[in-house]
C-alpha cells in the first residue's frame, strides 16, 4: 500500500513543485495500517487456507469429526454402601476380636469398596451363567485378596481378626470378605442366581469430610492480630 502510494506520489512530481510535492507526500498524510488490523486481515485467511487443503487432502467427514469436541465417557458409580450403622457393628463383632482397632476395620471397608471389578468376577464364579462353567463359594479371586491382607497386615492387627494362623487362614479371611461384601450390599447377582447389575466404582461423594477455613495457630504472631 505504501509502495503504490510512493509511486503515485513521484508520477505527481513532474506536474507539482517539489514543495507541494513533500507536502502531499508527508508521513502525516501516510496511512500505514496498524499491526493489529494486519492481523486481523491475514489470520483468519490463513485459517481458511488450511481448512481448504484439509477438505483436500481428507475426506469431509473426517475434517468435521476433528473439529467436534470429543466426548468423554463418564463412567457411571455406585453410591457408598448405606447400611445402619448397627448392622455394621454386629457384623464386626461377630467376625472380629473386640480389640479390633479403627483402623483395621476402614481397612477392611475400604478394601472390599475399592474392588469391585473383583467382586464382579467372584461372584460370577458363585453363579456361573454356562454350562460348562463350575460353580465355585470361594474363587480364587477373593482368596488373592485374602492373601494381601494377611501379608499386608501386621501380627497384632492380623490376630484381631480372630484368625489362628494355619493351612486355611487364607480360605478364613476370604470368607470374611465375602460376607462384609454381602452385608454392605454390594452384590451382582440376586437370591436367585439372576445377576441385576454390574459393579461399578464406589463413589465417595457421601463419605468426604467437611471442611472449615481456619487459622493454623492459636496463638497470635504479631501485635496486629
Amino acid at each position: 500500500m505504501c509502495y503504490d502510494f510512493f509511486l503515485s506520489c513521484q508520477a505527481s512530481q513532474t506536474k507539482f513543485h517539489s514543495k507541494a510535492f513533500s507536502k502531499s507526500c508527508s508521513l502525516d498524510t501516510l496511512q500505514i495500517p496498524h499491526a493489529n488490523s494486519l492481523t486481523s486481515i491475514w489470520f483468519p485467511t490463513l485459517i481458511s487456507k488450511v481448512f481448504m487443503l484439509l477438505v483436500q487432502m481428507l475426506n469431509p467427514l473426517m475434517v468435521v469429526m476433528l473439529m467436534c469436541p470429543g466426548a468423554v465417557a463418564v463412567q457411571s458409580e455406585h453410591a457408598f454402601p448405606d447400611i445402619p450403622f448397627k448392622a455394621f457393628n454386629t457384623f464386626v463383632e461377630q467376625n472380629f476380636s473386640s480389640k479390633i482397632m479403627l483402623t483395621t476395620v476402614l481397612m477392611l471397608l475400604f478394601t472390599i469398596t475399592e474392588n469391585t471389578d473383583l467382586l464382579n468376577l467372584h461372584q460370577w464364579q458363585q453363579h456361573p451363567q454356562l454350562s460348562d462353567e463350575n460353580k465355585v463359594d470361594l474363587s480364587s479371586w477373593i482368596k488373592s485378596l485374602g492373601y494381601e491382607i494377611q501379608k499386608q497386615t501386621t501380627g497384632p492387627k492380623f490376630k484381631t481378626l480372630n484368625l489362628i494362623p494355619d493351612n486355611q487362614v487364607i480360605t478364613k479371611v476370604a470368607t470374611k470378605l465375602n460376607d462384609l461384601a454381602e452385608i454392605l450390599g454390594l452384590n451382582s447377582f440376586d437370591s436367585d442366581g439372576r445377576q441385576i447389575q454390574n459393579l461399578q466404582s464406589i463413589s465417595k461423594k457421601e463419605i468426604l469430610p467437611i471442611l472449615i477455613i481456619c487459622p493454623p495457630s492459636n496463638t497470635c504472631s504479631d501485635k496486629k492480630c
